[in-house]
C-alpha cells in the first residue's frame, strides 16, 4: 500500500507541473494584447512598451512562466493587468464562496441519491422503482442553469420566500446558498441515483449476498451489512467525476445568481483579457480537479481490498 501511494504521489506531482505548463501554453495563444485592453485603445507606443516591461509580457516565455510559477510558490498569484490589484486575496475570497456552493451541493446530491438509488436498486421491477428511475432520467435532462432559473421564478418571484440572487457572509449566508445549492445538487442528484442503482443492482446478484441470505439474513440486511460497502467502489468514481464537473457547473450557476465566486470571476477576467487572473483561476480550477481525483484513487486504496493486496 505505501509503493501505491508513492506511485500515486508522483503521478499527482507529474500532472500538477504539466497543467501549470498546459494553462500557460494556452492562454498564450489567445488573440489580444493585454496592454492595449488594459491601457485602452487610445495609449501611446511608449505607455504601451512602459506597460509590457512593468508586467514582463516581453519576456521570453520560459522566463514568464518560471517567475509566474515562482511567485505561486511563494503564495504570490502576481497583479491583475485591470484593475492594479492582488490577484491572490481576491482569488481566496471567491474561492471561499464557489468551495462552499460546491460542499453543500454535494452533500445534497448524496444524501438524495444513495437512499433513492438503493431504493430504485432494491424495489426494481415494482411502481415505486419505476418513479425513481423516471424523475431521475428527467433530472439528468435538465442543464443546471435552466433549474436555477426554474427556482428563481418559484421560490424568489412568486413566493418571495429567498433572495433570487446576490451573496452575502454572515448569520443569513444559507439564504443565499439554497436556491444555487438546490439548482447544482438537485441535476447532480438525478445523475448519482442512476449509478447508485446501476452499482447496487450489480451487487445483489454477487454470490456473497446470496450466502449471507442463506445464514438467516434479510435481503436488505445483507444489502446493507455487506453490499453496499462494495457498491461504493464504482459509485465513488462517479462523485470524483461529478465534484469536479460542480466546480465547472458553478461558473454558470453563479451568473444566473450574480453570486461572487470564482465563476464569474474567470468570466469578468475572460472578458477583460486579465491574463495573469485567468491562468490563475484556471490553474486553481484545475488542481482542484487533479486534488480530487488524487484523493479519489487514495479512497479506491482504502475501500477495496484487492488494491491494498497488489
Amino acid at each position: 500500500m505505501p509503493l501505491r501511494l508513492l506511485k500515486l504521489a508522483g503521478t499527482f506531482l507529474a500532472t500538477v507541473w504539466v497543467s501549470t505548463l498546459l494553462v500557460f501554453l494556452l492562454l498564450r495563444v489567445m488573440p489580444g494584447d493585454p496592454a492595449t485592453v488594459a491601457l485602452g485603445t487610445d495609449a501611446t507606443a511608449e505607455q504601451l512598451d512602459a506597460w509590457r516591461a512593468q508586467y514582463g509580457t516581453t519576456a521570453p516565455l520560459w522566463e514568464q512562466y518560471l517567475q509566474w510559477i515562482g511567485g505561486i510558490l511563494r503564495g504570490d498569484f502576481g497583479t491583475s493587468y485591470v484593475t492594479q490589484a492582488p490577484i491572490g486575496p481576491t482569488l481566496v475570497e471567491r474561492a471561499q464562496v464557489t468551495l462552499l456552493l460546491v460542499v453543500l451541493a454535494m452533500v445534497v446530491a448524496l444524501v438524495v441519491a444513495v437512499p433513492l438509488g438503493t431504493l430504485s436498486a432494491m424495489r426494481h421491477g415494482k411502481a415505486s422503482g419505476g418513479v425513481v428511475s423516471a424523475l431521475s432520467q428527467v433530472g439528468v435532462a435538465l442543464p443546471s442553469f435552466l433549474v436555477g432559473m426554474l427556482l428563481i421564478a418559484v421560490f424568489a418571484i412568486q413566493l418571495r420566500l429567498l433572495p433570487s440572487g446576490g451573496w452575502r457572509w454572515g448569520p443569513d449566508v444559507l439564504r443565499y446558498a439554497i436556491l444555487p445549492v438546490l439548482a447544482l445538487g438537485s441535476v447532480q442528484a438525478s445523475i448519482l441515483t442512476r449509478y447508485v442503482r446501476s452499482a447496487v443492482l450489480e451487487i445483489k446478484g454477487q454470490d456473497f449476498l446470496r450466502t449471507a441470505r442463506s445464514k438467516g439474513l434479510t435481503a436488505n440486511a445483507a444489502l446493507v451489512r455487506h453490499g453496499l460497502k462494495n457498491a461504493a467502489v464504482p459509485v465513488l468514481t462517479v462523485v470524483g467525476v461529478q465534484l469536479a464537473g460542480l466546480l465547472v457547473g458553478a461558473v454558470v450557476v453563479e451568473r444566473v445568481f450574480a453570486i461572487p465566486g470564482l465563476g464569474s470571476y474567470l468570466v469578468d477576467a475572460v472578458a477583460n483579457r486579465d491574463l495573469l487572473a485567468v491562468q490563475s483561476i484556471v490553474l486553481l480550477l484545475v488542481l482542484a480537479v487533479v486534488v480530487i481525483n488524487f484523493l479519489v484513487d487514495v479512497a479506491y486504496t482504502s475501500i477495496d481490498p484487492r488494491l491494498r493486496r497488489a
